[in-house]
């Protein structure tokens, strides 16, 4: 009888372990995969807002620089056709 409630009390820790360790594998692993889910948009948003911006300034400095050249040009066209 003690054998048997013995051998009962064994197979519940060990079942209860079993279960324990399983849970906390699988809760580990979540959260390992949702680090690096998150990182990993975190990582793609920065590198597409750091692309835009590229972008947007080089854009930018381009029609910058044509209105520039284009004035430039235009001033010195009618400075030497007026002289």
């Amino acid at each position: 009888m003690a054998l048997n409630m013995a051998a009962q009390m064994a197979a519940q820790m060990a079942a209860q372990m079993a279960a324990q360790m399983a849970a906390q594998m699988a809760a580990q692993m979540a959260a390992q995969m949702a680090a690096q889910m998150a990182a990993q948009m975190a990582a793609q948003m920065a590198a597409q807002m750091a692309a835009q911006m590229a972008a947007q300034m080089a854009a930018q400095m381009a029609a910058q620089m044509d209105v520039k050249n284009r004035f430039i040009n235009r001033a010195t066209l009618s400075y030497f056709l007026r002289n």
